[in-house]
């Protein structure tokens, strides 16, 4: 297996793994119900409005479930070096969205796109 193939499977396990995670954990809380509706939400929010909309929606919100999705989504694109260590809430996502050129903004929201469709369906599974 060539090395740039080797790399492209240890992210997508990785993404898998850190869904599940995030959303065993998320299974837990008193908001998990609006938490998995919100994770397919997102995907089409994503897919129809662009990322940097849906992420200001989001932030707009104010809501825990949504916040908890969105702290899940910046842990996840710090831990496999997708954005810098410093960012730390949606607000400073947000910043670092809106200031990429068309090739990043297209590739982050593919990731994010991806790794919530991991997250939705671990989450699908674990709350009922």
């Amino acid at each position: 297996m060539n090395d740039n193939l080797q790399s492209i499977t240890k992210v997508d396990k990785g993404r898998a793994l850190h869904a599940f995670n995030k959303a065993n954990n998320a299974a837990s809380k008193n908001y998990k119900k609006e938490y998995k509706q919100y994770s397919m939400k997102l995907i089409s929010m994503i897919r129809v409005n662009g990322l940097a909309p849906a992420l200001a929606f989001i932030f707009s919100k104010n809501d825990q479930a949504y916040n908890a999705i969105a702290g899940d989504i910046i842990d996840y694109l710090k831990v496999y070096g997708f954005i810098e260590n410093n960012i730390n809430d949606l607000q400073g996502l947000i910043q670092k969205v809106i200031s990429l050129n068309s090739a990043e903004y297209f590739m982050l929201t593919g990731e994010i796109t991806k790794y919530l469709s991991w997250l939705s369906r671990f989450i699908k599974g674990m709350v009922k």
